[in-house]
């Protein structure tokens, strides 16, 4: 199915024009003569769409287009300069009731310029190949994938989002994981160095500190006892002396107090040396009872000698001091389990998102799989990039990148195989001809504008 023939009349920039079309169309002129003109006729005709927003000629009430097939179908379209239009689909004799579907049906989506895909950049080269493959995600298959629902956008293609994915929202999230694991790794080396080599932390858990201390305090006072025990017994002489001394005063004094009465009181002499006997027999019992208590404490203090032996204080001392030691690396130790426990967690984190990133990276390949390519040599390749025949498509050579836009062309071209190229002038010498060697001998048919010298003119081979 081809065009056959082509009328224009009173449609953009052409008062007439009737071209009765081969499979390659040559619209040659020099600039403002009508090439691009005669492409948007077709693109109106056939696909209903218009670059410009005045499409009938200038002083013109009405403009048509009319094409014919070879298989027998034509179309008439007319447009008013209001803006109002109208078209007729028919075969042979027979009217379509519904000619715009019935023209869809014949052509693709949209008119695609080969030439236009040749110029642009990699990333809209990328996008419109993304076009060529309809394919979404549900919420259903991130749940399955992912094990939650990430906010992204759903109508965006399936290769835009999972890229998204791999390349931004789980790798973000897993290098800022990563850092913390890293964190935790370092707070547990800190905490490991501050403590000692072997260290069991349930050995000085539950140990009493306050038993161990008043041990030694009673070690202590036990020594000190004995120290006070000793003293007296070894002063015992010397305290049983003073007593002696201090009554042998006592009795001096008293004597001469009595005998200073005697010499004053000659009178009570008998009376006062009777009472002086009874003084210093009483004094004397009081020394004895002196002499008596003082050796009875140290009767005693020679039996705790004898019954409490010393104790060696440095040994309890060291032991608490080395149990107060040991038990102050009891919290260290509970927050090392604690950063540990933390740090696991967060490995674990860590490796899910690692899995994301793998497997978002890994999704467009497994859905690329089993689809019917539009383009041959269409797929994607570990980093994401759409590729053909396994390279990304800024290293394409020239003239696999002028086969793509053929394809490309080829795939959306529809049941009608016609390709418009526009602007043929803007491609090298060289590349043309590439063109032009692809096409030779395939089925499709084919307008191009091209600029020349001269009035509008129309090469149809």
């Amino acid at each position: 199915m081809k065009i056959s023939r082509l009328e224009i009349r009173n449609c953009l920039g052409i008062k007439e024009l009737e071209i009765q079309a081969g499979k390659v169309n040559i619209i040659k002129g020099g600039n403002e003569q009508g090439k691009t003109s005669v492409l948007e006729a077709i693109e109106k005709a056939l696909y209903n769409t218009s670059r410009r927003p005045v499409f009938v000629r200038s002083g013109e009430a009405e403009g048509t287009l009319y094409v014919e097939l070879d298989d027998g179908v034509s179309i008439d379209r007319k447009i008013k300069s209001d803006g109002k239009e109208s078209v007729k689909v028919t075969k042979d004799i027979d009217v379509f009731k519904k000619p715009e579907t019935a023209l869809k049906s014949l052509v693709g989506e949209f008119s695609f310029n080969p030439v236009d895909f040749i110029q642009k950049k990699d990333k809209e080269q990328t996008e419109i190949l993304l076009s060529l493959i309809p394919m979404h995600i549900t919420k259903e298959n991130l749940q399955e994938w992912f094990d939650e629902v990430p906010q992204v956008n759903l109508n965006q293609h399936a290769i835009e989002v999972l890229t998204y994915l791999a390349e931004k929202y789980f790798y973000d999230r897993r290098t800022l994981a990563n850092g913390e694991v890293n964190e935790c790794q370092a707070e547990i080396e800190s905490l490991r160095k501050n403590l000692p080599d072997n260290y069991d932390p349930e050995e000085w858990r539950d140990i009493n500190l306050s038993e161990l201390f008043n041990a030694v305090r009673e070690a202590e006072k036990s020594n000190y006892f004995r120290v006070e025990a000793q003293k007296l017994i070894s002063n015992l002489d010397g305290v049983v002396e003073s007593i002696n001394n201090k009554y042998d005063l006592l009795i001096v004094q008293e004597k001469q107090i009595i005998d200073k009465e005697i010499e004053n009181l000659r009178a009570k002499i008998s009376a006062l040396e009777a009472e002086r006997g009874v003084k210093t027999a009483h004094i004397e019992a009081e020394e004895e009872k002196a002499i008596r208590e003082v050796e009875r404490k140290a009767q005693k203090a020679q039996e705790y000698l004898d019954e409490v032996e010393e104790k060696d204080i440095e040994p309890l001392q060291q032991k608490a001091e080395k149990a107060e030691s040991m038990k102050s690396f009891v919290p260290l130790v509970d927050n090392l389990h604690r950063a540990q426990d933390k740090l696991n967690k967060k490995q674990q984190v860590a490796s899910w998102l690692n899995e994301c990133v793998t497997i978002a990276r890994q999704k467009p390949a497994e859905l690329l799989t089993g689809l019917e390519m539009p383009v041959k040599g269409l797929g994607i390749n570990k980093q994401m990039q759409i590729t053909i025949d396994g390279l990304p498509i800024k290293n394409l050579s020239t003239s696999r990148q002028i086969r793509l836009a053929l394809d490309i062309a080829k795939a959306t071209s529809g049941k009608l195989k016609l390709i418009c190229v526009d602007r043929f002038e803007s491609l090298d010498p060289e590349v043309q001809n590439e063109f032009f060697n692809e096409i030779a001998g395939d089925e499709y048919q084919y307008f191009i504008s091209q600029v020349a010298v001269g009035d509008l003119k129309v090469e149809v081979d």
